[in-house]
């Protein structure tokens, strides 16, 4: 019977924090008590951050779909910014605001009055 050694796995990646910034990180820490250690304090931070910032995945849309995917999601929606229809439909930031200037130019659509 043969033996191997098993890979260990690390779960985690290790950062290097300028000592500067460890240092505030300690007397957050130390002086709130709302976290156990600066670890906690550095996870909470991350999980926060990650939570404010979303990734659009683009995709490839014919150039003449284009307009009928933003206004069949403006009937859907009643008002739309461009960038709910990037976030939403995965078309490119510019097109959208390109398709919807034409649009409007044709008569298609109108701006939204500002409340």
């Amino acid at each position: 019977m043969g033996l191997s050694l098993l890979k260990s796995v690390r779960k985690y990646k290790t950062v290097a924090i300028p000592l500067k910034l460890w240092k505030e990180i300690s007397h957050v820490v130390k002086t709130t008590g709302l976290y156990s250690s600066e670890a906690d304090f550095v996870r909470d931070a991350i999980r926060s951050k990650l939570g404010e910032v979303s990734i659009v995945e683009i995709r490839s849309v014919p150039e003449g779909k284009v307009e009928e995917e933003i206004i069949r999601y403006i009937k859907e929606n009643k008002k739309a910014y461009p960038s709910d229809i990037t976030a939403d439909l995965g078309i490119p930031y510019f097109t959208v605001v390109d398709a919807i200037q034409k649009l409007v130019r044709e008569g298609i659509l109108e701006p939204a009055e500002e409340r």
